[in-house]
């Protein structure tokens, strides 16, 4: 009798729960909007730092995004989540990724304000034989950020070494948010 009563207590607090797996399950309707974008590392950079690069100007690009979606209106999407992101050379060689210890990704509006900061990806402990970095999505909406923005959004990533670079790295990241639809 107890268990039914605790039961009919908490029934309220856990009709209102959804599973966070829930935002990262695509149905037929969702699609993928992918991303990516050279840069490099340079030789030299301090362990004692954080390193910042800038990604600014991101075109969205709905259209193609609602033409490979079928869609006709923003209005159906109601969710775009971070679902995968790396960091990889572009030319492996003889080249690893284990001078990187740690790993943020934010995103923000065009004019950099820090009230639209979100932290979306994010690794702490970067393995230390790695051509590729994979990156760990958080549970954050950017559709309002995506979608009702002006179109173009900027990428902030942030780098920690364990190591001083003694040469320059040719890396991409590549990132893929979810479109939830309705």
């Amino acid at each position: 009798m107890k268990n039914i009563k605790l039961l009919l207590f908490l029934l309220p607090f856990l009709a209102g729960c959804r599973k966070v797996d829930d935002v990262f399950t695509k149905t037929a309707k969702d699609f993928d909007m992918i991303y990516r974008q050279p840069f490099t590392i340079p030789v030299g950079l301090s362990t004692f730092e954080t390193h910042i690069f800038l990604f600014k100007n991101i075109a969205v690009d709905t259209a193609q995004f609602f033409r490979a979606g079928n869609l006709d209106s923003a209005q159906r999407i109601t969710q775009i989540v971070p679902t995968s992101m790396n960091i990889r050379l572009i030319f492996n060689g003889d080249g690893n990724l284990a001078l990187v210890r740690r790993v943020e990704v934010s995103v923000f509006d065009n004019q950099v304000s820090a009230a639209s900061e979100k932290v979306i990806f994010y690794n702490e402990d970067v393995q230390l034989s790695s051509g590729q970095i994979p990156l760990i999505p958080l549970n954050s909406d950017l559709r309002k950020l995506l979608i009702d923005g002006n179109g173009r959004y900027t990428l902030r990533v942030k780098l920690n070494f364990r190591e001083i670079p003694t040469r320059s790295y040719d890396v991409e990241w590549n990132a893929t948010f979810l479109a939830k639809v309705k």
